[in-house]
């Protein structure tokens, strides 16, 4: 790990932020759109974050249990979809990937919908891919 690495861990952990012993910076690339983004591995989670490291969590994924869902507003989305009676053919649109998790449980409830998420920073594409399970 580099020295970079390791002080940016410390400056979380005294920032007062959840840290533990077991953080670790899986990420950390410019973005055009959200200055760095940030993937952590933290106390059996992983948080995509943009910005700073200790900055709100965009994204959070169990990576031993990807189908959970964990983040409280997506399961808060996901109490409208019963409601829902989509055709098959039908298609949704998600605007804004970060992890992919609200993508992931539409496919999960929806399993014949078309399914299509859209971001503006390729960073964060590349990171869901990589990190957070997400597949096309």
């Amino acid at each position: 790990m580099s020295l970079f690495r390791i002080l940016l861990a410390l400056l979380l952990c005294l920032a007062g932020t959840s840290c533990s012993q077991k953080t670790k910076i899986l990420a950390d690339v410019p973005s055009k759109y959200n200055e760095r983004i940030f993937v952590i591995d933290d106390g059996g989670y992983r948080y995509l974050r943009f910005g700073t490291l200790n900055g709100d969590d965009q994204s959070m994924i169990d990576p031993k249990n990807p189908d959970a869902v964990p983040m409280e507003y997506i399961r808060l989305m996901g109490l409208a979809l019963p409601l829902l009676e989509p055709e098959d053919g039908s298609s949704f649109l998600v605007i804004g990937l970060g992890g992919g998790a609200y993508p992931r449980l539409l496919w999960r409830t929806f399993p014949k919908a078309q399914i299509f998420a859209v971001d503006i920073d390729g960073q964060v594409i590349t990171l869901a891919y990589k990190y957070f399970f997400f597949a096309a």
